[in-house]
């Protein structure tokens, strides 16, 4: 089997199991965000490790949000670690001490959505993730000029970015329109194509700080959770603190 047709095979694959668990119920989606929270935990600590930098304050700060997540309590605090994250962008240093936590928050957001929200803002925090990804690499590989951060991620394009906004905000509004709510899926959508965007980059460039070109090797044509999930693990604390602010009274 080709590199190309094995990845397809596990995109596929993959993402039938995924959907069939986030609708089975609210605790196989929770069983499902723990099995890949186990090995993307572990992985980002490994690229911390390999950048030089301690493990132990991004252990303990991942340790200290899951009592909040067990309690739901915690959307307010994620969307801030988000925002912490976004920033390591332009201050790379906030990335070895607060990724981890990332990675524990967006799981765990994305179970408590399922569970609070219902499986139909789950998918929709799905689809607009990967039709970000899907219309920024169709677009930037057809109109792809200008590079969009080229120390980081030489294969991405401005204009491979802009089509992917516009793709997840279509998507998230017939997605959440579906449920009556297409306001909010076009912000989930306006999520994924800016913030979640900015996510896959996140990765990338903990990726070069640490020298690796995959976050690990547990999927077949993929690398590693983290090299699927890095844009998911930025939408679904956005989305769901999103989803709670719009569902206030």
């Amino acid at each position: 089997m080709s590199p190309l047709a094995l990845r397809a095979l596990v995109a596929v694959l993959g993402g039938a199991i995924l959907l069939a668990m986030v609708f089975a119920s609210a605790s196989s989606t929770f069983a499902l965000f723990l099995i890949l929270l186990l090995p993307a935990l572990l992985e980002s600590l490994k690229l911390i490790r390999a950048t030089g930098q301690s493990r132990a304050a991004p252990f303990a700060i991942a340790i200290i949000l899951i009592p909040f997540a067990v309690l739901n309590q915690f959307t307010g605090i994620v969307a801030v670690l988000t925002i912490l994250n976004l920033l390591g962008l332009r201050f790379p240093k906030l990335l070895t001490i607060f990724y981890p936590a990332q990675v524990v928050a967006g799981f765990t957001s994305a179970a408590f959505l399922r569970a609070d929200h219902g499986p139909e803002l789950l998918l929709a925090v799905l689809l607009v993730t990967w039709s970000a990804d899907t219309g920024a690499y169709a677009v930037g590989m057809k109109f792809g000029r200008t590079k969009l951060a080229p120390d980081i991620s030489p294969g991405k394009t401005r204009e491979g970015a802009v089509g992917g906004l516009i793709l997840a905000i279509l998507v998230g509004i017939l997605a959440a329109g579906y449920t009556g709510r297409p306001i909010l899926g076009a912000i989930f959508g306006l999520i994924a194509g800016t913030a979640g965007q900015m996510g896959d980059l996140i990765e990338s460039r903990l990726k070069r700080m640490a020298g690796v070109k995959d976050s690990g090797k547990i999927l077949p044509g993929h690398g590693g959770i983290l090299d699927r999930f890095d844009a998911f693990l930025v939408n679904a604390p956005l989305c769901y603190f999103l989803a709670d602010y719009f569902a206030r009274p």
